[in-house]
This record gives structure tokens, C-alpha cells and sequence, in this order.
């Protein structure tokens, strides 16, 4: 697989919540990860095409 990445290492270097960021490019759309803290209020961009996918790190 080309350019192949870690989704969980990427997600590590991501110090702040809140705040996504941009990991890979697909097709011209933007894959990013965000770090949440507490609980994340569902909602949706009406000008936009969305796919979410919710990754659970258990804290310690």
C-alpha cells in the first residue's frame, strides 16, 4: 500500500483537543483526526461530504 499511515501514531502526536488536523489526502478530500475530551456533540455541514470514523483511547 502506498503512502500508508498510523492512525494511532498520528493520533499520539496530537497534544491539544479540539483542534483536527490534517493527516493524508485522498482523492482531494482532507482525512483528519481531532483529539475529544468529554462528550462530542453530533452534527452535521450541509455544504459538505462527511465521513467519521470514532476511534476509543482508553485514558489512564
Amino acid at each position: 500500500m502506498k503512502n500508508k499511515i498510523s492512525l494511532t501514531q498520528k493520533l499520539a502526536m496530537v497534544l491539544d483537543h479540539w483542534a483536527p488536523r490534517t493527516v493524508a489526502t485522498l482523492n482531494d478530500y482532507d482525512i483528519m483526526i481531532v483529539k475529544f475530551l468529554g462528550q462530542y456533540a453530533w452534527h452535521t455541514h450541509a455544504d459538505t461530504t462527511n465521513f467519521s470514523l470514532f476511534y476509543r483511547v482508553n485514558l489512564k
